[in-house]
């Protein structure tokens, strides 16, 4: 479980980073949803700005829980890993 991300909301950071700010926790309208086969992960990278490893985001919400992602990983990257969030339909977004 990722529960900060810059000392932000890392669930908000992730939707603004997909244009998705808007989104509402109570499935609101909004200008653009996600489809089920739509997949969102987390990669760690190294100094070299090469992905080491990959998380696969599971759950996220912006309203509750202080916006916590979940990931299907037994453990989140350390405290202070950059990491860059990547999608099948976005480009690569880097957060430490």
């Amino acid at each position: 479980m990722i529960n900060s991300l810059n000392s932000s909301n890392p669930t908000q950071l992730l939707l603004q980073a997909i244009g998705l700010n808007e989104i509402s926790s109570s499935g609101g309208n909004t200008s653009r949803t996600f489809k089920e086969d739509e997949e969102f992960a987390l990669g760690v990278l190294a100094p070299t700005g090469e992905v080491i490893q990959t998380y696969k985001i599971t759950a996220g919400d912006p309203a509750h829980r202080g916006g916590s992602i979940s990931l299907d990983a037994d453990r989140a990257p350390a405290e202070g890993t950059v990491v860059q969030v990547t999608s099948s339909f976005i480009s690569n977004t880097r957060i430490q």
